[in-house]
């Protein structure tokens, strides 16, 4: 899918490739699971701001929407089994904004019969989305007999993703309240009537707004 989705500014960039080899751009800040250490570095003390810690979550919801309203159909993020995870998929750039790096299991889902399955095994943890884990507690697991489900299990992940991003200190506590409602829409358990990435980062866009974080 790298080459598929090339060139983009949410994809990491594509230098070249010999066979299966590819070459992509250096992000010198690494992956995003290293991104809070690095707020709380010196040199980036005046980044570590809500407005900043914020954009995170937009930026993460945005590369969400990419995915699931891509020229190559509706992508799901499989290899997001937990929050660690999930952020080793995603490089930080220099301007700290956030970008997909790993593109190996994106599976397409397709309207309105064809869903997908992450993997053959059994998923668990209160990270992944309900309709990800094995429905039937009196027998054990069995790929054959394991539903499969859509890009809404990405947006199960949204609300403890925003929640790393913006951490615990005390200037963030009026964000998170007003996060609430948003981030209940996306733990809804009936995936159909969850929140959509698209309803997701409209209701970011609009709390930024209001609160007028710059």
């Amino acid at each position: 899918m790298l080459m598929a989705f090339q060139p983009n500014r949410n994809v990491t960039q594509l230098l070249g490739y010999c066979n299966d080899e590819y070459i992509t751009e250096y992000h010198r800040h690494r992956s995003a699971d290293n991104l809070l250490d690095l707020l709380e570095r010196e040199e980036f003390a005046k980044y570590d701001t809500p407005s900043v810690r914020f954009g995170l979550c937009l930026n993460y919801v945005e590369l969400l929407v990419f995915l699931h309203n891509s020229t190559h159909g509706i992508r799901v993020m499989c290899d997001s089994n937990d929050l660690y995870k999930t952020l080793s998929q995603l490089l930080v750039t220099v301007d700290l904004r956030l970008i997909l790096n790993d593109l190996d299991a994106l599976p397409e889902v397709i309207p309105p019969n064809f869903k997908i399955k992450c993997g053959h095994r059994e998923i668990s943890g209160d990270f992944v989305a309900p309709e990800q884990r094995w429905p039937f507690t009196n027998r054990p697991f069995d790929d054959n007999d394991m539903p499969s489900y859509d890009e809404k299990s990405d947006v199960w992940k949204i609300p403890d993703m925003c929640l790393h991003f913006l951490g615990n200190k005390r200037n963030v506590q009026t964000l998170i309240f007003h996060l609430l409602e948003i981030h209940r829409k996306c733990k809804i358990i009936n995936s159909t009537h969850r929140a959509g990435a698209m309803d997701v980062i409209m209701e970011y866009k609009e709390i930024y707004r209001t609160l007028g974080l710059q």
